[in-house]
């Protein structure tokens, strides 16, 4: 046993809880295979802003996109994450730091002119390739990409809001093919309803 008190509840939950990946997971790696088929090249795991000490999973640096695969457990999905009976209290207080982490992510790329784009584990890596992919061409076209200060946002892929997600005043709806997303950057068009 670690140092460390461990909350699993039993030698065996600990023992698979650190198995679990943190890169290069089945999700991960079918959305990268769908990007690079579309012609796009990123950087893996890496941090968009030297300060910010948190890698994200897929880096288009020059035009200031970052996609972040977030896991239905660890993440907590409205649609399918859960709250383990064992423990319930501690998962509950860590799945709030985890959000609280997101949200502080998400503001601090914005200020620094980045999209972060978060897809949840179960979205169709197809659909998201096709919606970076537009992404990635509306951006090249607008000035200043790439500097501080230009207006971001996080689209996501759900079907319901997440607590991560509040919804702020100054956001509006956009959409395309009938796909809607409230976001604070330029129409893009490219995320459902989150």
């Amino acid at each position: 046993m670690s140092r460390h008190r461990s909350f699993a509840t039993s030698e065996g939950v600990r023992r698979r809880m650190q198995q679990q990946g943190r890169r290069d997971t089945r999700p991960e790696i079918a959305l990268r295979r769908e990007l690079h088929r579309r012609g796009l090249r990123y950087r893996l795991c890496e941090r968009p802003i030297p300060e910010l000490r948190r890698n994200i999973d897929v880096v288009l640096r020059p035009l200031r996109i970052a996609i972040e695969i977030r896991g239905c457990f660890w993440h907590h999905c409205p649609q399918h994450g859960t709250i383990p009976k064992s423990n319930s209290d501690w998962w509950r207080q860590k799945f709030a730091r985890t959000q609280a982490r997101d949200n502080e992510t998400e503001r601090l790329l914005q200020d620094a002119g980045w999209v972060l784009l978060w897809v949840w584990e179960h979205e169709n890596p197809v659909e998201v390739a096709a919606v970076v992919r537009a992404m990635v061409d509306a951006r090249r076209t607008l000035p200043n990409v790439g500097q501080a200060g230009h207006a971001g946002g996080a689209p996501c892929f759900s079907d319901k809001k997440p607590q991560i997600a509040a919804e702020t005043e100054d956001k509006q709806e956009v959409g395309i093919d009938g796909i809607s997303c409230s976001q604070t950057h330029p129409p893009l068009g490219i995320s459902r309803n989150c």
